[in-house]
């Protein structure tokens, strides 16, 4: 027979251990408070918040402090219409862009622009380590999305006008109304070629004469980042898109009825260096911090794939120690052609050493029933079982992480807010949009 326990007994707490229990309480909360403020002051006092110190020696500072998953956000640029400031910060997302149309909904003013960007920023400060965002924004001939500012003419038709002088002050104007909405990362200049009139975006390229190009993309770049990165007047430039876009052949375009976008450069080694690569080779000297991969494949690898380019050329050629970045959602048309050569192992060296640092932009549908936070996990994911599989390497990841977390140490990321003051009244100057009329007109 089980007995049953007498229902005439109750075991109750003395008032002791009740105050005992709610004094343990009461230690393990002000211990965990104090210790919580103990971070913070740390955090506050680190060496990579202090000015004084390098850059190099700042960021190695932070990369110690950093987690997996830390590097992971840093190397995820995410589209603001799919991503919201509260998302930025549980991910640690490292940078939020404007692509076409990309302007804060209901309110396309520049203190519209203002509160949509300095709302991603303070959910960066505001995290345990406090690295701000990069805000990115296609201002190719002008701060185009912002209403009222002034949009210059594209590039095919400053190529026309062939003026250095007046594409450097076009873009001084540019930066400085990029400014005036707290952005600070140009995707520009465009260093295309382009040698078929068939291609869809020849206008996008100064001109078909490779000297040309190099002469206004560098004017370009001098106007967007001065002679300082860290001065309060200067954006960060992105010279694109990297190699050879100009060069692709008529009916190679992967896209269906693409033709020629994206399509292949099945060209000579002599031809792409004396047509394609020279552009950059100026705008790396001139101080190039971000470069733009293409969409488009050169010899049947795409660019986005091509070690020999980026690794070898690129990097070792050229000397280029900045970060590079992928073409709106540029990994994903290469995934296939990795997983085909080798899967995960082969994705990661290209991932990472190849130095496509910033995933996929993410779609604007993304952000449909919480697509973005999904997709955000879902890289969470699939690097940390990489990472526990041996395929995710920790010291090509601390590279990749390095480039873009300097740039923002370097200056850009710095006092978002105070470096945005005083810049109102330069958004849409009237002035800017006589420049180059003739005489009377």
């Amino acid at each position: 027979m089980i007995a049953r326990p007498s229902s005439a007994v109750t075991a109750r707490p003395s008032s002791a251990v009740i105050k005992a229990g709610a004094l343990a309480v009461a230690l393990v909360v002000a211990l965990a408070v104090a210790l919580a403020a103990q971070v913070a002051v740390a955090q506050e006092t680190a060496p990579y918040r202090d000015p004084t110190l390098s850059v190099e020696e700042r960021v190695a500072d932070l990369l110690g402090r950093m987690t997996l998953e830390e590097k992971i956000g840093q190397m995820t640029l995410v589209e603001q219409g799919s991503i919201a400031p509260a998302d930025v910060a549980r991910y640690a997302i490292g940078g939020v862009l404007s692509g076409g149309g990309g302007y804060p909904p209901g309110d396309n003013t520049v203190d519209g622009w203002l509160a949509m960007v300095h709302g991603f920023q303070d959910a960066a400060l505001g995290t345990r380590l406090g690295i701000p965002i990069l805000y990115g924004v296609d201002a190719v001939h002008g701060h185009a999305n912002l209403a009222g500012a002034t949009v210059f003419p594209h590039n095919v038709g400053l190529g026309a006008a062939d003026d250095p002088d007046l594409v450097e002050a076009i873009a001084r104007a540019t930066a400085l109304e990029m400014i005036a909405t707290g952005i600070y990362w140009n995707y520009a200049p465009v260093l295309a070629v382009p040698r078929d009139i068939r291609w869809g975006r020849t206008y996008e390229g100064y001109g078909e004469d490779p000297e040309l190009v190099t002469r206004l993309a560098t004017a370009m770049l001098r106007g967007l980042q001065g002679d300082d990165l860290a001065a309060a007047d200067t954006v960060l430039a992105t010279p694109k898109h990297f190699v050879a876009d100009g060069g692709a052949m008529f009916a190679t375009s992967p896209v269906t009825g693409g033709l020629v976008d994206r399509g292949d450069a099945d060209i000579d080694d002599a031809t792409l260096r004396r047509v394609h690569l020279a552009p950059y080779v100026d705008a790396v000297d001139q101080g190039a911090r971000s470069i733009m991969i293409s969409f488009s494949s050169v010899r049947g690898v795409p660019m986005h794939a091509h070690e020999h380019l980026v690794q070898e050329v690129l990097r070792g050629e050229l000397g280029f120690d900045g970060f590079v970045l992928s073409d709106w959602g540029g990994i994903d048309v290469v995934a296939p052609i990795l997983r085909r050569g080798g899967g995960a192992k082969h994705c990661g060296r290209h991932r990472h050493e190849h130095g496509a640092v910033r995933l996929p932009a993410l779609h604007r549908r993304d952000a449909a029933g919480g697509g973005a936070r999904r997709a955000v996990a879902r890289t969470h994911r699939r690097r940390r079982r990489r990472r526990c599989a041996g395929e995710v390497r920790a010291g090509p990841v601390r590279a990749a992480v390095r480039r873009p977390v300097a740039a923002g140490r370097g200056g850009l990321g710095r006092a978002p807010r105070a470096r945005a003051r005083g810049r109102r009244s330069l958004a849409g100057a009237a002035e800017e949009r006589t420049w180059g009329a003739p005489a009377g007109a």
